[in-house]
């Protein structure tokens, strides 16, 4: 079941992504789709004005005049100068030319774009950034070059960052809460199998400091935190999150992995604690025979001797005297003092053998 519902929504984050890619969004700078050509975005809708500047991004993005971008720091764009549906030719031989800026840092120049990437702190109209000869200013969008918050999946093998527009970049995401209590979910599970684990391999796992009831909270508590966390980067991948998709897919088979690992220590513990169990029972019985064997030998020999003694003396008397009686009687008196003897030293190795009967019941 549960294996099915995980296909099923891995199936639904990758639509959602394909999804958040083509609407925008947040943009991180990671290759999609690739930068639409400069004519054919001076072509789109987004080119609304006589004289448009606008902002491309890698993942095919193109935003015009009365749209609002909001970029990271160190993200890459192009700017592209439109008149009407024709792409202007950059540079001091064209009719614009990008301004020196501490907010856009030219990485490269064609004849109808400029390469840029976000640097300080930015809130404005981009067309303050250009000079161009055109007799009337172009229109072009707002830039918001904001702070990302972090939330890194740090337990993965592959560590995932998901980066969150707006945020104080100390770690603060959305999914920071459930991802701080899976991790100390997963730190209580690694304690609880090192004891496991260090258990099974000693001489004596049943002295292992840990209970069943510590074991049923852990696997529960990695369980709960675990899905509660796939919820929330579902939730983010919808949102077309950077870096949330590819979290919540390597989470989901970590969690898996994280589980199955677990029971597997539990496994081998309660196989190694049987073995000690059954090896405890297998010495206990063996004592507890020998001890009857050893006390009833005993016991049974003093009758022996006892009943021996009394028909040696018969014997003796009966030379002196023709008339000693030698029947049933004298039989039956030498085999009762022999079960006496018997049962004296049952009654003794069941005494001493108390704690022997604790292990076996």
């Amino acid at each position: 079941m549960r294996t099915g519902r995980s296909r099923a929504l891995t199936g639904l984050v990758a639509c959602w992504l394909v999804v958040a890619l083509a609407v925008g969004g947040v943009a991180s700078g990671a290759a999609a789709a690739g930068y639409q050509d400069a004519d054919a975005a001076c072509s789109s809708e987004a080119a609304s004005s006589q004289f448009s500047l606008l902002l491309l991004l890698e993942n095919g993005n193109v935003s015009g005049p009365g749209d609002t971008v909001d970029l990271y720091p160190d993200t890459e764009a192009r700017l592209v100068f439109c008149d009407g549906t024709t792409a202007q030719v950059t540079g001091e031989n064209g009719v614009w030319s990008l301004s020196e800026s501490d907010s856009l840092r030219r990485t490269d120049t064609t004849d109808t774009y400029y390469t840029v990437r976000t640097d300080a702190d930015f809130e404005g109209d981009l067309t303050t950034l250009i000079d161009q000869t055109t007799g009337e200013d172009a229109d072009g969008p707002t830039l918001r070059i904001v702070t990302a918050s972090e939330s890194t999946l740090s337990y993965l093998e592959d560590p995932v960052t998901i980066r969150y527009a707006g945020g104080t970049g100390d770690s603060s995401g959305p999914v920071a809460d459930e991802l701080a209590a899976y991790n100390r979910s997963l730190t209580v599970a690694a304690e609880n199998r090192s004891i496991l684990e260090r258990a099974a391999n000693s001489s004596a796992p049943l002295s292992a400091d840990v209970t069943a009831t510590d074991l049923t909270t852990t696997r529960s508590r990695i369980n709960e935190t675990g899905e509660t966390l796939s919820v929330a980067l579902f939730a983010s991948a919808r949102n077309g999150t950077p870096g949330a998709a590819d979290g919540y897919l390597a989470h989901q088979d970590h969690h898996d992995r994280a589980l199955a690992a677990f029971d597997e220590s539990v496994d081998t513990y309660l196989a190694a604690a049987a073995a000690e169990a059954r090896t405890a029972r297998l010495t206990a019985i063996g004592a507890l025979l020998g001890s009857f064997v050893v006390f009833g030998g005993i016991g049974g020999g003093i009758g022996s001797w006892i009943a021996s003694r009394d028909l040696q003396s018969i014997r003796r008397e009966r030379r002196r005297r023709s008339n000693v009686g030698y029947g049933w009687g004298d039989l039956k008196k030498a085999f009762a003092i022999a079960v006496l003897g018997v049962i004296a030293g049952l009654l003794s190795s069941f005494l001493l053998g108390s704690t022997l009967l604790e292990v076996l019941l």
